[in-house]
C-alpha cells in the first residue's frame, strides 16, 4: 500500500511538473526516496554572474554521491539537516568564492563561504534544524561580492 502511495505522489509530482513547468524532473530511488534527476528544458535559467555560470541548485535532506537526495521545499521540524547543493559551470579555469545565505523568517541566520574552481564544479552546505526552527527559510546563492544567483526557498511548519 505505501510504495502505491509513493508511487501515485511521483506520477502526481511528474505531470505537475510537466503542466505547471516546475523546474525540476524527478526519479524514485531504490529507498522510495525521491532524488533529483536532470533539469528539463525550461527548467533553471542557467545564470551567469562573471565568468561562473550556476547549472544545478537544490534544498534536500542529504547529498549522497555528489548529487541532492530528497529534495523538498517542506521538510519536518525534526529532519535534523538541511542541505543545498549547487553547481557551476566556468569558461576557463577559475577560482573564486560563492556563498550560501540563509535567513529564517526574513532574518539571516548564517552565512557559508565556499570556494569553487573551474571548468567545473559542485558544492554544497548545511544548516542543523532544531525543533524550534520552523517557518519560512529562504537561502541566496550568491557571488563572493553579493549578486544573487538564485534563491532557494523551502518551509518548516510547526
Amino acid at each position: 500500500m505505501k510504495n502505491s502511495i509513493v508511487k501515485m505522489a511521483f506520477t502526481l509530482a511528474l505531470i505537475c511538473s510537466v503542466a505547471f513547468g516546475f523546474q525540476r524532473t524527478y526519479a524514485a530511488d531504490p529507498y522510495n526516496e525521491f532524488v533529483a534527476d536532470s533539469l528539463v528544458d525550461g527548467g533553471l535559467e542557467s545564470k551567469t554572474i562573471g565568468e561562473i555560470t550556476l547549472t544545478q541548485s537544490a534544498v534536500c535532506r542529504g547529498i549522497e554521491d555528489h548529487a541532492p537526495v530528497g529534495e523538498a521545499s517542506t521538510f519536518t521540524s525534526e529532519v535534523g539537516k538541511v542541505w543545498v547543493y549547487t553547481q557551476f559551470k566556468m569558461d576557463k579555469e577559475v577560482s573564486s568564492t560563492i556563498k550560501h545565505v540563509y535567513y529564517r523568517n526574513g532574518q539571516q541566520i548564517s552565512e557559508v563561504s565556499l570556494k569553487v574552481k573551474g571548468p567545473s564544479f559542485r558544492t554544497n552546505s548545511c544548516k542543523t534544524i532544531t525543533p524550534k526552527m520552523t517557518g519560512n527559510w529562504k537561502v541566496e546563492i550568491q557571488s563572493g561580492d553579493g549578486q544573487i544567483f538564485e534563491t532557494l526557498t523551502f518551509t518548516i511548519p510547526k
